[in-house]
């Protein structure tokens, strides 16, 4: 039997959970300890809107970034499944 994977979209799943991570990290800290001295707070806030846009973006396009996991058995059947982050689509 021959099986092909690839795990691509596994990788960039990973990079947008971790970006996601930090972000929220982040903006709480942000919320806990206000703004860095000498940053407006309207300049600081709004950068924090278009980093959670960028952030909630990055998600979505992602999200739809399958994995692809191929199986050919030796009676030449094929097996082909579509793995996204919270679903499995076999024989799409």
């Amino acid at each position: 039997m021959a099986i092909f994977r690839n795990r691509i979209a596994a990788f960039s799943w990973g990079v947008a959970a971790v970006f996601l991570f930090f972000l929220a990290a982040m903006t709480g800290i942000l919320f806990r300890d206000g703004p860095p001295d000498g940053f407006s707070h309207a300049l600081t806030y709004g950068m924090l809107l278009v980093f959670w846009a960028a952030g909630i973006g990055l998600l979505a396009y992602v999200a739809g970034k399958p994995g692809v996991y191929v199986a050919v058995e030796p009676n030449r059947a094929v097996s082909i499944v579509w793995r996204y982050p919270f679903k499995k689509d076999p024989d799409a």
